[in-house]
């Protein structure tokens, strides 16, 4: 999939599943990594693991919304997911349930240089949520987050087309960070 998007930084892949296990929608696109990211990698690579990515947040609202625009210097989700503004709206903390690491090598470099040095989120938003009033939403914005204390500090922040959580149905969150 990188090979088809080989300027890409990173993607994050929303895909609703069914009872069986089949995909049966799926959405695709480039995040945009906040400028926090550096403050928090720093503190991560320094040995302060409290700054290890924990979550992936997400946003919905009871009718597909227009998206937000997401930049650099997000802090937050947007407004337009947030419960305070509308009732119909929901946020959701979806625990990080698997983190991987693979590479590849760079075609002529020495052995051991890598081009696609890539870590991967994985979360899930389960068939039967704890909370009800997720399902039918239709979730149209994610980040990834650390979470410090009661402090939800986000590290990667990106909108991409609605997909609805249906009843008995799954989101799985992949979400992926090239370092080049």
């Amino acid at each position: 999939m990188l090979d088809s998007y080989p300027n890409f930084q990173g993607f994050l892949e929303v895909s609703s599943v069914d009872p069986l296990g089949k995909i049966v929608n799926s959405v695709f696109i480039k995040n945009v990594i906040t400028y926090k990211a550096t403050n928090i990698l720093a503190r991560s690579l320094g040995g302060d693991a409290s700054y290890n990515p924990t979550h992936i947040w997400v946003g919905g609202a009871a009718a597909a919304p227009s998206l937000p625009t997401v930049s650099r210097s997000d802090t937050s989700l947007s407004t337009a997911s947030d419960p305070a503004s509308d009732p119909t709206n929901v946020r959701s903390e979806l625990l990080i349930a698997s983190k991987s690491y693979s590479s590849s090598p760079t075609t002529g470099a020495p052995s051991g240089q890598q081009n696609n040095n890539v870590v991967t989120f994985t979360a899930i938003m389960p068939a039967i949520p704890t909370d009800s009033s997720l399902n039918t939403k239709y979730f149209f914005e994610a980040g990834i987050i650390t979470k410090i204390g009661t402090e939800n500090i986000l590290f990667s922040h990106q909108a991409h087309t609605a997909i609805q959580k249906l009843q008995g149905f799954q989101l799985v969150y992949t979400w992926s960070i090239r370092f080049i």
